[in-house]
């Protein structure tokens, strides 16, 4: 790593609290292109961990102000089945002053008191009378009315719709909560297309959903495994490792019958719940 070698000659050496990269982009400026292209990964990092229980629409209802993006959203429910007429996105003023003090304490310290709001979403759904006539529309407040599935998928599309357009690498915990599995399959699929998915976005995701594990969705290369032992400490590793592995084997299958590991020794529950000292 020749830019990293260089500057820790110049500086004569790094203290274990610095920040390497980051030194040698302040030093080296754009002088450092190895060093600049691996920082700019990281920056284009979106991470939504937090989606897996709760609402996470920012992205999405920031990009619905945009009219194309509203409507190509829109678009992508009718896709997944989840059909409605119209997404309308307001932003409502939120006074600190309303707020607990630990989360204003909190929100201090990340600099994010300015402009608070929250959001108020409307959807449009078409309406029918007895005899299946389109009779109007009726409003659904989204938080309130829709289903956590139609909730899920609005917090999802807008990130996905973003990573894909500007090439970023998206981390989603447990991406198969809420979502149908064919829905599910069909997004992570978007990212192995090269037809959707021109500017080499990536996509990194936990799940427990054994039928995303299947050839047509993924290569082998792609599923890791995460193992943890008596001791508590987890192990990762890729199925490519296990060098046997058939082109035509079925890889939920064989990993929900142990072959790769990683699978839970559970005891008897039902010995358990009846009293039983055997469980």
């Amino acid at each position: 790593f020749g830019e990293g070698k260089r500057v820790y000659r110049a500086v004569g050496g790094i203290r274990k609290t610095t920040l390497f990269l980051s030194l040698i982009a302040a030093i080296k400026g754009e002088n450092a292109p190895l060093t600049n292209n691996v920082m700019t990964w990281f920056q284009k990092m979106v991470d939504l961990t937090d989606i897996a229980n709760d609402n996470f629409y920012g992205i999405t209802a920031d990009l619905m102000a945009d009219d194309e993006m509203k409507k190509k959203i829109i678009q992508a429910f009718c896709l997944a089945d989840i059909c409605v007429e119209s997404i309308d996105v307001e932003k409502l003023p939120v006074d600190p002053a309303e707020l607990p003090k630990d989360i204003v304490e909190d929100l201090k310290k990340r600099g994010d008191l300015k402009n608070l709001h929250t959001l108020l979403i409307k959807s449009q759904h078409l309406k029918y009378n007895d005899k299946k006539e389109r009779v109007g529309i009726e409003i659904f407040d989204f938080d309130k009315d829709e289903s956590d599935g139609s909730k899920k998928f609005f917090s999802l599309i807008g990130p996905i719709l973003d990573a894909l357009r500007f090439g970023l690498v998206l981390i989603i915990d447990e991406i198969d909560a809420r979502l149908h599995p064919i829905l599910c399959n069909v997004l992570i699929s978007l990212f192995s297309s090269k037809k959707s998915n021109k500017n080499c976005a990536q996509l990194i995701f936990a799940t427990h959903n054994t039928q995303i594990m299947n050839r047509r969705t993924l290569r082998r290369d792609q599923i890791y495994f995460i193992e943890k032992d008596k001791y508590g400490e987890s192990e990762l590793y890729s199925l490519l490792d296990y060098t046997k592995v058939r082109n035509d084997a079925s890889y939920a299958k064989d990993y929900l019958l142990g072959k790769y590991g990683a699978v839970p020794f559970l005891g008897n529950f039902e010995n358990f719940i009846a009293g039983d000292e055997q469980w």
